[in-house]
Parts: C-alpha cells; structure tokens; sequence
C-alpha cells in the first residue's frame, strides 16, 4: 500500500497539490498533502499500525480505522471499519486515503 501511496502522492502535482510520505519507525507513516492556493491549506494523516488494522489519524479530519486481511496467499483486502461498503485492494485503499485527504483540503478551502 505504501508504494501505492507514494504513486498518488507524486500525481497529485497535476492538480497543484504537493505531497511526501514520511515514515517513523516500522509502524507509522505520515502523508502530508499541500495547496499553495490561496489561501493556503494544509493536512496530513499519520497511518499507523495496529495489529490487524491500521489506525488513521487525520488532520482536522479525524480518525478512522482501516482493517487488513487475506483474500489469497498472494491478495490482501482492505475495508474503512466506518463504512461497510466492501473491501478495496491496496490500489483502491491508498486512492481512499488520499481522497479524504483532498476533501479535507477543500473543505478547508472555504
């Protein structure tokens, strides 16, 4: 998911939004996503590890839980413990986690 992640997070350039992933430790990563509109608007969500789930903790968005498990020896699932709207692959969960982020940024916006 991480490497996901870091893909959306280089392609949101084509909307004037800039971003980085920092890891801390083995067990926590921090996504912070800018726009440098006017005015300008911030926010970043810290992923971290815990246990079977991930714990997500966003910035002026609060927290919300991302629950991991094995579809297939080669396939992992993943599935917002807030929404029961079916379970995403890596690609769609790293989509997820920076869509909510760009609402946040819009939202901040106004």
């Amino acid at each position: 998911m991480l490497d996901e992640l870091a893909f959306i997070v280089s392609a949101v350039r084509e909307i004037n939004v800039t971003g980085c992933i920092n890891p801390f430790g083995e067990e926590i990563v921090r996504i912070s996503l800018n726009d440098d509109s006017t005015p300008p608007a911030f926010t970043r969500t810290d992923l971290i590890l815990d246990g079977d789930h991930i714990r997500c903790s966003v910035l002026n968005g609060g927290i919300y839980y991302m629950n991991f498990a094995a579809a297939s020896n080669a396939e992992i699932v993943v599935q917002d413990i807030q929404r029961n709207d079916g379970s995403m692959d890596a690609q769609k969960a790293a989509e997820y986690v920076v869509e909510r982020m760009l609402n946040i940024l819009e939202w901040t916006r106004h």
